[in-house]
C-alpha cells in the first residue's frame, strides 16, 4: 500500500471497475476492520448492526463501481461516504423502534420486575418484557413523549409524567397479570 491511502484505494476501485475482483478483495480486506470499529465505537451501534452496515458498505460499493468517477480521485474518501450513509440508514432504521428508557427501567427494578436473580427463568423475563412492550406501544403518543420530556431532567415529575406513568403500568399490569395467570 502507498504511503497515501485515498490514492491507493482508488487506483484499487479503478482496477475493479475493470473486472479485477482481486482488488475488490483486498479493498475489503483493508477497509472491513476500520469500518466495523467505525460503526461499533464511533457511532454506537451494536455489534450485529456495525457487521450489517459494513456488508451493506461494500453492497452499495459494488453496486456503485460502475459509476465511480476516475477523474476526482475519490479513493477511499468516496467508500468513507458510502460506509458513513449506510450507518445513517441503520441509525434511522433504528429510531423507530421501542427502547427502554432509564425512568422505566428504574421502575421495573423498584417494583420487584427485575431482581437481577440468576435463577430467575427466562420465561418469566421474557412475559415481562411482552408486558412492557404491550404497555409501551398501547400508550397514547401524548403519555410516550411525556415519558421521553421527563429523561434525564431533575426536580419533581410533573403531573402530566405521573399520569403517564400511571397508564403504562395499569397497561402493563392487564397484560404482564393476565399472562401469568
Amino acid at each position: 500500500m502507498p504511503d497515501n491511502e485515498n490514492e491507493w484505494a482508488h487506483a484499487l476501485l479503478m482496477r475493479w471497475k475493470h473486472g479485477d475482483n482481486e482488488a475488490g478483495d483486498d479493498l475489503y480486506k483493508h477497509f472491513t476492520v476500520p469500518f466495523y470499529n467505525f460503526a461499533r465505537w464511533k457511532k454506537h451501534l451494536s455489534h450485529e448492526d456495525a457487521l450489517e452496515a459494513v456488508q451493506q458498505t461494500f453492497v452499495l460499493i459494488q453496486r456503485g463501481i460502475n459509476d465511480y468517477k476516475e477523474p476526482i480521485k475519490g479513493g477511499a474518501k468516496w467508500m468513507w461516504r458510502i460506509c458513513r450513509n449506510a450507518i445513517t440508514d441503520i441509525q434511522r432504521d433504528n429510531a423507530g423502534q421501542t427502547q427502554l428508557t432509564a425512568e422505566v427501567a428504574k421502575e421495573l427494578y423498584r417494583r420487584g420486575l427485575t431482581s437481577g436473580n440468576p435463577v430467575q427463568s427466562r420465561a418469566e423475563a421474557n412475559e415481562r418484557m411482552e408486558a412492557y412492550n404491550y404497555a409501551w406501544e398501547n400508550l397514547s403518543a401524548e403519555d410516550q413523549q411525556a415519558f421521553r420530556d421527563r429523561t434525564g431532567k431533575r426536580g419533581p415529575p410533573s403531573g402530566r409524567w405521573r399520569e403517564a406513568r400511571r397508564q403504562f403500568w395499569l397497561l402493563f399490569n392487564k397484560k404482564y397479570d393476565r399472562d401469568t395467570q
